[in-house]
């Protein structure tokens, strides 16, 4: 009877102790937007400030068990992405078909020529944990093989390329003015005056 009586003290104060410590478990996960610049990055490196992000290792409501509360994350210019040394043509990913015979391999510049995302996508995957999380966590990875991205709440990070060429552009001498992007523009009637002066010589 004692003992019945003791079982039961020390499940309802270990109850007790569960219900007071459930709060702190039960947050509001607040994810946000990061954007990345692929152009001319190192590859291994990019993936290693990607990665922190999905785990949402910069807050302080980090579980790494199973707590999800990591940020979504947006990449561009994946096809500009760079590797150190001579991987470009060294590095090799390897996949079976099932079938026999069936072992494939591709270098690292015509696996970005078929696919931009694919390098960035295996790197970041190869770093997270291998665990029930890493497929969730992978689908708030969005990877664009070019500059532009269809978040809107996200700025496009165009500023650093060229604008579109134009049919008012002419490739030829006489530079007036140099935007932001570093694209040159002529002046119509310096054209016309070299061009005159060329035709009578």
């Amino acid at each position: 009877e004692y003992m019945g009586v003791g079982c039961a003290i020390v499940l309802s104060t270990f109850g007790g102790m569960l219900r007071a410590c459930r709060p702190l478990f039960q947050h509001v996960v607040d994810q946000k937007w990061h954007i990345f610049d692929a152009r001319d990055k190192v590859m291994g490196r990019l993936a290693s400030c990607v990665v922190p992000l999905l785990m949402g290792k910069h807050k302080p409501n980090y579980t790494p068990e199973n707590k999800d509360v990591g940020d979504f994350v947006v990449v561009v210019n994946c096809s500009a992405v760079h590797v150190s040394g001579s991987k470009k043509k060294q590095k090799l990913y390897r996949w079976h078909t099932g079938f026999p015979g069936g072992l494939k391999e591709e270098t690292f510049d015509k696996l970005i020529a078929r696919k931009p995302t694919e390098p960035l996508r295996k790197a970041v995957l190869g770093m997270l944990p291998k665990n029930r999380l890493q497929s969730i966590r992978m689908t708030r990875l969005k990877l664009y093989a070019g500059p532009y991205h269809p978040h809107p709440q996200l700025p496009q990070l165009t500023n650093l390329l060229p604008p579109p060429p134009s049919d008012d552009d002419t490739e030829f001498l006489f530079p007036t003015k140099v935007d932001d992007a570093r694209r040159f523009h002529y002046d119509e009637a310096e054209l016309a005056k070299f061009l005159g002066d060329n035709n009578t010589q």
